[in-house]
């Protein structure tokens, strides 16, 4: 009776150690729940960049000549207001002007002729002073062409006669713009083909109302108000003058006869002489007065050079 005593006593002590063991082993996770003895993952942020520093305006432009930068930059002067619109539309759905995303303070506007929804001129604001924009785009295009207006305020030109394209800066107040528009050369409005003045891209005398209208239609041509039998066709400005030009084409029997060119050669006397010695180029040795020149031709040609800012030229039978 006492060996069997001894002998459950035994068995209770062991049950008691292993139940002790099992208490110190650690327990599964329950579904659903996070063990105590595991680390937390640790929580990562998404990290959101800096917006990107707005470009200075002057970095709008590249190159090393004047032209039109983005988002106009596959537009053209001269071009028809429905191709432009096509090419650069949130420029034209702009109300008040298209804001350039990535630059400070640029503002493009674009400028369409009235009578033939042609881009006349492309303007751009920018919010930097005068000399500022000037000293930037001199270090790209070269120093300009310095000038004043009426109030004796600065202006700035670059003028690129083999694209067309000239660049015009003035000052606004604090600020600025560019005002890009077309140009041409003293010798690409004489060129070198006897009888005709160089800028005829189709030659005028003898042309059809039709002809001329398609072949000048970049330049904004136009049948002339209240008269049919003339069509108005402006030139670009020459390279030495602020000042653009203009011819009116006159119809007899439904072909041009002949035509008047007024052409600015602002003050500038060596332009002057370089207009009247190319036009005796092409239309020979002329018998010079006071006021008018005399060209032989053919066609004959009558010049009043009396004024010290332009030239009209007759040409033909202009009357």
């Amino acid at each position: 009776m006492k060996h069997w005593t001894s002998w459950i006593a035994a068995c209770a002590l062991t049950l008691a150690a292993c139940s002790k063991s099992e208490d110190k082993k650690p327990q599964a996770d329950k579904p659903g729940t996070e063990s105590a003895t595991k680390k937390p993952e640790a929580k990562t942020e998404a990290k959101t960049e800096p917006p990107a520093a707005a470009k200075p305006a002057v970095e709008l432009f590249t190159g090393s000549a004047p032209a039109l930068p983005p988002p106009v930059d596959k537009l053209a002067i001269g071009m028809p207001a429905a191709e432009a619109k096509g090419l650069a539309p949130a420029v034209f759905e702009a109300k008040y002007g298209y804001k350039v995303p990535g630059y400070a303070g640029v503002e493009v506007n674009v400028q369409l002729t009235k009578e033939t929804e042609r881009i006349y001129v492309v303007r751009i604001e920018l919010d930097q002073p005068i000399e500022t924009v000037k000293t930037a785009l001199a270090a790209k295009w070269g120093e300009p062409r310095a000038t004043k207006n009426s109030i004796g305020a600065a202006e700035y030109y670059w003028d690129h006669p083999a694209s067309g394209i000239r660049a015009k800066l003035e000052g606004r107040a604090t600020n600025s713009q560019i005002i890009f528009g077309s140009v041409m050369s003293t010798q690409q409005l004489i060129g070198t083909t006897p009888g005709r003045l160089g800028f005829e891209k189709q030659p005028l005398i003898g042309a059809t109302k039709d002809e001329v209208l398609a072949a000048y239609a970049t330049w904004g041509a136009r049948a002339k108000d209240g008269s049919a039998d003339q069509i108005s066709i402006p030139l670009p400005p020459l390279d030495t003058s602020q000042y653009p030009g203009f011819v009116t084409a006159k119809l007899k029997d439904g072909k041009v006869s002949g035509y008047t060119a007024q052409v600015s050669f602002s003050w500038e006397p060596a332009t002057k002489q370089a207009l009247l010695t190319g036009l005796e180029t092409l239309f020979g040795k002329p018998k010079a007065g006071d006021m008018y020149t005399d060209f032989p031709g053919p066609p004959k040609v009558k010049v009043d050079h009396s004024s010290k800012d332009q030239l009209v030229i007759w040409v033909a039978d202009y009357k």
